[in-house]
């Protein structure tokens, strides 16, 4: 595996190091200073079943983990940084070991930043915002003034006397309106029974206006449909809206909003 790794990779110009000791065998790029440490004997039952896919997942791991460059950089590159809704239960970190900026959202989810690349994006670490000089706050800050300059439409459908809207651009950023509370607030003021809101998936965002019972009935239906549909799945909770702040609530079928199983907000 050692060897096989080695030739793969020797064309990326990677420096490698081998502990025979530990088995782990250690790429660097001399390019930025990044560096990754391989514990072969992690790999080494897939390795035995299937030599050349789990040399494939390695090299990828590897390329992926060394590779960032001056594109990479934040500094330079600010109006590319936009914010991302993920489940509390996403990976933390990244596959080299390193840590996600991660700032609070609600108690099932957490605003997670990426670095808009174009054809693809990457995740923010603590290491690249170091790099960059900037806090976390001026982070969080130049990611939603890049969210709400992006121009998005929603569509209304209405379902048993209760209107439900849809943002759906499939942009990487449909969830991440959740954040623009301005819109929220101006949408609000239209409706007339309670507000809620969903995020199932990455590419959409789900705002109804419930005033019947069935309306709580149709917005659970709808959430855990796109949450088992989407390819970013997020969460199949709702939230209440009022006051600018997100309630997390469970939904139970053919119940009213007053018997509803509420969890504590966040």
């Amino acid at each position: 595996m050692k060897e096989m790794l080695e030739k793969k990779l020797a064309e990326n110009h990677f420096t490698s190091e081998y502990d025979s000791e530990k088995n782990t065998l250690r790429f660097v790029n001399p390019n930025n200073g990044a560096g990754v440490t391989l514990e072969l004997n992690a790999f080494q039952s897939r390795f035995e079943a299937n030599q050349s896919q789990v040399i494939d997942e390695i090299v990828y791991y590897v390329e992926e983990s060394l590779s960032f460059s001056g594109e990479e950089m934040l500094v330079g590159n600010e109006k590319a940084i936009f914010p991302v809704i993920r489940s509390t239960s996403f990976p933390k970190e990244n596959r080299a070991g390193k840590r996600f900026v991660i700032s609070e959202h609600t108690t099932e989810t957490a605003i997670f930043y990426a670095l808009d690349l174009g054809n693809r994006y990457k995740l923010i670490d603590e290491e690249l915002l170091q790099l960059s000089e900037l806090s976390q706050e001026k982070l969080h800050q130049l990611a939603l003034s890049n969210l709400r300059s992006i121009i998005f439409r929603d569509k209304k459908d209405t379902v048993s006397g209760n209107d439900f809207y849809f943002i759906s651009t499939n942009d990487g950023y449909d969830a991440s309106r959740i954040l623009i509370t301005k819109y929220l607030d101006k949408i609000k003021t239209t409706m007339q029974g309670i507000m809620a809101v969903a995020i199932p998936h990455q590419d959409v965002l789900i705002i109804a206006d419930i005033k019947n019972e069935q309306g709580y009935d149709i917005l659970a239906h709808l959430s855990m449909k796109f949450f088992t549909e989407g390819n970013v799945p997020i969460t199949s909770l709702s939230f209440l809206y009022e006051n600018g702040e997100l309630e997390p609530i469970f939904i139970l079928a053919k119940t009213s909003a007053a018997e509803q199983n509420k969890k504590p907000s966040s």
